[in-house]
Formats: C-alpha cells, structure tokens, sequence
C-alpha cells in the first residue's frame, strides 16, 4: 500500500498471504462455525508473529500522523485508528483535536489481563472479507496496511463469540482454557467490541464524524461500567451469556443504565 506501514514479510509466511488468491475462497464458508474457529485459529497464529518490525522507523511514522501517539501506551486502541486513517490517506491535519482526544483516552477502558493486552502483530481489519478459506483447507490473511503492534483485544473486536474465545485461547496457550479464562478474555473482547464500534469507528472511520464531547461523555460512563463488569466476574459471566454481540453495540446504553 502506499499508505500502509507494515513490512510485507508479513504477506509472505506460511500462514498469512495476499489479496490475489481471495477469488478463491468458498463462499459462504467463513459463516459457518468450523469457518468461524478457523478464523479464531488464524488470528492466534498472527498473534504469534514477531513484534520487532514495529519499532523505529514503522512506529515513529504513526507518532508523526497523530503525535498523541507519542504519549500513548502501545496497547492503545489509538494505534490501530491512526494506522486505518492514515491507510486510506486522511491528511494529518483532518484528525482530531489533540486535547479533546486526550480526554476521550483517558476516559476510556484499557484492556487488561494477559491475554488481552498481550503486545502482538494486530491485524487491524480481521473482518470476513480479509479472511480467506482456501479450497486446500488452509485458512488465510489478507490486506496488511493497517498492521501494528498492539494489544491482542484489538483484533478480538471480530472474535466476540464465547466458542470462537474459547478457540483463540487454546491455540495461543496450548491447552485447553478454563472457563474463568475464556470468560475473562470475552468480557476484554466485548469492552474493546464496544470502543473499537461505538467510539473509535464513530470518531475515525464514518464520513461524518461523531461528536467528541458527546463520545468523551459517553466513555467515562462506559469506563464506569467495564470496570463494575471486571470487579464482579459473576455478573459480567451472567450478562456474556444474555447478549449477543450486537447488544454490546447497539443496546449496550440501555444495559449500562440497568446495570
């Protein structure tokens, strides 16, 4: 790309490939729950990608985009923003006010546990389209401008289902996860779920651009209520199981005020 930061040895290992083999992916086939593990199992061997082509020179290019990044930890969701602005070309000067984000970052939940704020190769746009099932079996990744290093939750924002976690987990350690972790790691994937959708897309990614003070308004009180959700592991096992993940995006207002 010739926006995109990250080194094309991604595009070029067994596991990960580019965006000329995607006419032939089964249609249909990453809709099904085998093709949803495989997805899952994907974005695990991804993660497990080295992270030392990210420093210097790809890093200093994003903090240069939006020097806020200068100040942000490399778990911040902010990275992956800056990458997918920068990719399609948004001038610098079009971001937003640099005080204003300050205050939504602060106002926002950072990930936490070890799997979910663990520094790894992130994807950035692990949608279905980017996700290819190969008539040989293997599944593979395309589409590598918007890669960073970051925490891991920020590909999980398309892994919020509690058998695809489950899968993630199991690839990424080896054994099978306990349900406390499984669990753990779906309340951090829904949290990032509803940042990554609701606040960052909104403030980033639509042609019209959300109000920030009313998205800063919103993320104290959101940050209010992951961090009820992480106090109390036996009311947030209780809300994952009555919610979908489209909940976590469009009800998720009502839910807070009930909580």
């Amino acid at each position: 790309s010739e926006h995109g930061v990250a080194v094309p040895l991604l595009a070029h290992t067994p596991d990960f490939t580019v965006e000329s083999e995607a006419k032939s992916r089964p249609e249909g086939f990453g809709y099904t729950l085998p093709g949803l593990v495989d997805n899952a199992g994907v974005t695990a061997r991804l993660h497990g990608a080295p992270t030392t082509w990210f420093d210097g020179q790809c890093r200093e290019v994003l903090q240069d985009y939006l020097p806020l990044l200068k100040e942000e930890p490399l778990n911040s969701s902010l990275y992956v923003a800056a990458a997918h602005e920068r990719s399609r070309g948004v001038p610098k000067e079009d971001m937003p006010q640099i005080d204003k984000l300050r205050e939504l970052m602060a106002a926002l939940p950072r990930p936490v546990g070890p799997h979910a704020e663990r520094l790894v190769v992130v994807h950035g746009d692990l949608w279905d389209a980017n996700i290819l099932h190969m008539p040989d079996g293997r599944t593979v990744l395309c589409d590598f401008e918007q890669s960073v290093v970051s925490s891991a939750v920020q590909d999980l924002v398309h892994v919020t289902d509690k058998q695809l976690v489950a899968a993630y987990l199991e690839q990424m350690i080896g054994a099978e996860p306990s349900e406390a972790e499984v669990y753990q790691l779906l309340l951090e994937a829904r949290i990032a779920e509803h940042v990554h959708f609701y606040v960052i897309r909104d403030l980033f990614f639509d042609d019209k651009p959300g109000n920030i003070d009313e998205l800063i308004e919103h993320s104290r009180l959101f940050g209010f209520f992951a961090t009820k959700l992480r106090d109390d592991p036996a009311a947030a096992t209780k809300l994952l199981d009555v919610t979908g993940e489209g909940a976590w995006r469009e009800d998720l207002i009502e839910m807070m005020q009930k909580f």
